[in-house]
């Protein structure tokens, strides 16, 4: 019997198309994890250097914490980035995604950070932190020399720079908004709840000015002094519908973690928009979110 050699050379025509869609589909998704995580880091990462002066070491750490409600947050980074570990449950219900190794240090964070640049102050903890980094595994210098030279950095940063101000992309904002926003239901007068979409930030206010013009939200970015323990700090708060709704139609489908579950319990609930009693529910259920 005479084989279609037309119709095989199709199907693995088509085959290999497949294959391409599924590859360039893989490197989308993958880049949008990336500036993910650099939005995430931005809000909640933290990179420490710890001289153990008993041991004569210096111990290299990048974290991110978060309460465990956001454990999955924490599984999506190690899954994507294949390394490092995510704790056990502490005493204060916190987890950690944690790197120590000083190769994956140097050729994940550090390239990964190069490569997409934190947008917040913590931009300047991470150019210390790399800046250290590269001198401890240094082979070329002794071990005194290295440690007093780190401390020496460490004592003497080099001065905050300005900021480059660049257009927020989505990734980005998702994993920013991830780790430091909030989707809640609000009192706006006696019998009156409305949505709304909160923000702060201790020192970077330039972030939500970008916000706020990109949603073209009418709050103004305002100052808060803090009080008792707290430190002053900045907060951007939309409640006007309009500015809301792009909120909720820009951020479809992109948070990771357990925001996916506040935003689609708030988004969902815009229909219900005027119905006290109908949001009143909503606003306890997302309280109740919260709390658990």
């Amino acid at each position: 019997m005479k084989k279609n050699y037309s119709s095989e050379t199709g199907l693995i025509i088509r085959s290999c198309n497949i294959k391409q869609d599924k590859r360039e589909a893989q490197n989308i998704s993958y880049l949008y994890f990336l500036n993910w995580f650099v939005g995430f880091t931005d809000g909640d990462g933290c990179f420490n250097i710890y001289i153990d002066n008993k041991n004569n070491k210096v111990i290299f750490t990048f974290k991110i914490s978060q309460n465990n409600k956001n454990i999955q947050a924490l599984y999506y980074i190690k899954k994507n980035l294949k390394h490092g570990i995510v704790s056990k449950i502490d005493s204060y219900g916190m987890v950690h995604y944690v790197i120590r190794r000083q190769d994956h240090l140097n050729n994940i964070i550090c390239t990964l950070f190069q490569y997409i640049p934190l947008r917040t102050i913590k931009n300047h903890d991470f150019l210390l932190f790399k800046q250290c980094l590269s001198i401890y595994m240094d082979s070329s210098k002794s071990q005194h020399d290295k440690i007093l030279e780190i401390k020496k950095l460490k004592e003497n940063p080099c001065p905050t720079t300005t900021f480059l101000v660049v257009e927020l992309n989505k990734a980005w904002l998702a994993g920013f908004i991830e780790a430091d926003g909030s989707f809640y239901i609000t009192k706006k007068e006696e019998g009156r709840l409305s949505h709304g979409f909160g923000i702060t930030q201790k020192h970077d206010k330039h972030i939500l000015y970008q916000i706020k013009n990109l949603f073209l939200i009418d709050s103004k970015v305002k100052l808060n002094k803090g009080g008792n323990s707290l430190k002053p700090f900045w907060s951007l708060d939309a409640t006007g519908y309009k500015s809301l709704k792009r909120i909720k139609d820009y951020f479809f489908k992109s948070f990771k973690g357990n925001t996916s579950l506040y935003y689609r319990i708030w988004s969902r609930s815009f229909k219900h928009k005027g119905k006290y009693e109908k949001l009143l529910i909503v606003q306890r259920q997302l309280k109740k979110l919260r709390k658990n």
